[in-house]
């Protein structure tokens, strides 16, 4: 999931990005901050394509996954629930 968060950040924001990883005892959020103002535009996922479905694997994986837009940019955060121990 982080791994899939700085990809996007570096190929499509273009700038400088900052990873943050918290745990609450329960659940991580990996979240990344770009400094891009623009938008994000979702395309459609292409069948026969080899990439292009990053974030339906982040949504599959987090439990709850979203965006928050900033002046100067946006962070993607995603949580991830973890399993407690038997």
């Amino acid at each position: 999931v982080a791994s899939e968060l700085v990809s996007n950040a570096v190929e499509h924001a273009h700038t400088s990005s900052r990873v943050t990883v918290t745990y609450n005892g329960a659940m991580f959020r990996v979240a990344v901050r770009d400094y891009c103002p623009l938008p994000i535009r979702p395309r459609p996922i292409e069948i026969g394509a080899r990439r292009g479905r990053g974030l339906q694997l982040v949504a599959t994986l987090a439990q709850h996954w979203c965006m928050d837009r900033h002046p100067d940019g946006k962070t993607v955060w995603a949580n991830l629930a973890v399993d407690s121990p038997s």
